[in-house]
């Protein structure tokens, strides 16, 4: 048993729809979640930026005695999960876009993936797999009214290649707002994200290494590099529970 906590990293909100499914599934884990807001997006930034970035990130995790890392987010896991295997030996578990499950479900009809244009550039090639850039649509879903929000996705579905029958969410911020894109959706397209599957493996890979913990009270940190009171507004808001952040210089 090891009650160490993990950390859980984005570059703003997004992953704490991951980290919600994970506490679902390791009701015992200790977590310690950081929100990089001060260099949000990601999804617009080269790789030796977010490595750059990354480097500090760790750092400051590693200092709180982590035992895991969970990549809560694609650009992320796409441009530099490689480089952090490489640098660090602790478990690294990424998010990526749930494609291949898609695939599965849905066989040879069109599959519609949301991303943000880092995570588009990096897809594989399916030929059924059509890729919609969503170039600020995360910053949206942190700074936007729920009705600004409405508008915006009402004109990206209606954008979207037809006929289609699912939509992947291809980043982590996108599925704090599910239920909302769902309503707008054709009844007929279903939604297609990976929380449950990362939460799975999350459970798998510490089991694997003995990093299980035992059943005792957990503690949940909250940490943004900037803005704790807009950051604790919206994320209680989101989750619909009391989420409070600290701030952290990094």
């Amino acid at each position: 048993m090891d009650n160490r906590p993990i950390a859980i990293i984005d570059s703003g909100l997004g992953g704490l729809a991951i980290a919600q499914t994970i506490w679902q599934q390791l009701p015992y884990q200790s977590t310690i979640y950081l929100a990089d807001h001060e260099f949000f997006p990601y999804g617009e930034r080269n790789s030796i930026e977010i490595n750059r970035r990354l480097i500090s990130i760790f750092n400051f995790i590693l200092a709180k005695n982590c035992k895991a890392v969970v990549i809560a987010c694609n650009t992320i896991t796409k441009s530099s999960i490689k480089f952090l295997r490489d640098l660090y030996s602790l478990p690294i578990i990424g998010t990526e876009p749930a494609i291949k499950p898609a695939i599965e479900a849905n066989l040879k009809e069109t599959i519609v993936v949301w991303a943000t244009p880092n995570t588009i550039n990096h897809l594989d090639n399916f030929d059924q797999v059509k890729g919609v850039a969503c170039k600020t649509l995360a910053f949206d879903i942190e700074n936007k009214s729920l009705s600004s929000l409405t508008k915006i996705l009402t004109q990206l579905i209606a954008n979207n290649p037809k006929p289609y029958s699912a939509l992947v969410l291809g980043c982590t911020h996108y599925i704090l707002i599910k239920d909302l894109i769902k309503k707008l959706l054709p009844s007929n397209v279903i939604i297609i994200e990976p929380s449950q599957a990362i939460a799975l493996q999350t459970e798998k890979v510490l089991k694997s290494q003995k990093l299980l913990p035992s059943s005792q009270p957990i503690i949940r940190i909250f940490y943004t590099t900037a803005h704790p009171q807009k950051a604790s507004k919206l994320a209680s808001f989101l989750l619909k529970q009391s989420i409070i952040f600290k701030a952290c210089s990094i």
